[in-house]
């Protein structure tokens, strides 16, 4: 006889158990197949006892996941008042392919602006009828890296639109190399143009009054474009930032060197005004909103030009500038 209790438990109860019942466990070779199918039995439904209780944990843990992502939106809608109104932007105007060609035209825009300004005293010196004295290494330097940048720009808004961003990625790098270079050459050549008395006048009493402009295109151009590079996550504010340092920094140089517009201040600021404002006119035509970083970014830049002629006069810029170019 058996020593199992469960088989001597099913044996005490083969007697009492109906007929059919009898009739089918007489069929099983031993008892103890019973037996086993009733363990079985068993360890199936723990298993599926388990199963739900492991389900109903993943539910519950998403729901807390849920909860405390509403959390930290609300938090962020706290602590930066412009938040939710840039993310409702993005949500009602989502990328497509007319915004990008709208930022390929504003590139290309930027491109023309910088070679029509340059052109005259650069990029076409050499076949100039007239000879001139040959330019310094300085400045050769400069206008590699200044060109560059434009170029680089093109070629960057142009492979977001083409879906290209895994290598707009890795030219970004390039860039943000190149940055600070740009800076610490136009630093250099403000300084030259100081010394050698380059003063084009607009109400500048020398050329050390001047240096200011140049030396404030530069904080506007470190400004934004650092700004720009920090917020490479966040497509829709990354490439208004790098516009902006590149307009704020770059366009009006060539604007001041534009045959014909040149002489003229009203085309002069109406053309860097137009420039600014194309980004934000347009996203005000297509979503009714204005994008806090392009209206904002473009107010900075304009105000800056008042400020900058405030410290130009200044007995305590000119204290400041002698002793940079001496």
């Amino acid at each position: 006889m058996s020593e199992n209790p469960i088989e001597i438990l099913l044996l005490e109860q083969i007697d009492q158990a109906p007929e059919p019942l009898c009739s089918y466990i007489c069929e099983l070779e031993r008892p103890c197949d019973l037996a086993q199918t009733v363990r079985e039995l068993v360890y199936a439904r723990q298993e599926k006892e388990a199963l739900g209780n492991v389900i109903s944990e993943l539910k519950d843990a998403i729901q807390h996941l849920k909860e405390e992502s509403m959390k930290k939106e609300s938090t962020l809608s706290a602590l930066h008042p412009h938040e939710a109104q840039i993310r409702s932007i993005q949500a009602a105007a989502p990328v497509s392919g007319s915004e990008h060609k709208f930022y390929v035209t504003l590139a290309i825009a930027i491109l023309i602006t910088v070679f029509w300004g340059f052109a005259p005293s650069y990029y076409f010196k050499p076949f100039a009828p007239v000879e001139t004295h040959p330019l310094p290494i300085l400045i050769h330097l400069h206008a590699i890296v200044f060109s560059a940048w434009i170029l680089l720009l093109l070629c960057q808004t142009t492979l977001v639109a083409t879906g290209r961003t895994g290598l707009h990625r890795r030219l970004g790098v390039a860039a943000a190399a190149a940055a600070p270079l740009f800076v610490v050459l136009g630093v250099l050549v403000a300084i030259k143009g100081a010394r050698d008395g380059w003063n084009p006048g607009g109400g500048f009493r020398d050329s050390l009054a001047f240096m200011a402009v140049g030396l404030g295109d530069l904080v506007l151009f470190s400004g934004f474009v650092a700004a720009g590079l920090y917020y490479r996550r966040r497509p829709e504010l990354h490439k208004r930032l790098m516009l902006l340092g590149t307009i704020g920094g770059l366009a009006w140089p060539a604007i001041t060197r534009m045959p014909y517009i040149a002489p003229r201040p009203g085309l002069m600021f109406g053309l860097l005004a137009a420039l600014l404002m194309a980004a934000p006119v347009r996203d005000l035509l297509l979503t009714r909103r204005l994008h806090p970083a392009s209206f904002w970014g473009g107010i900075v830049i304009l105000a800056s030009f008042p400020i900058r002629g405030a410290v130009a006069m200044s007995s305590t810029w000119h204290i400041f500038a002698y002793w940079l170019t001496h």
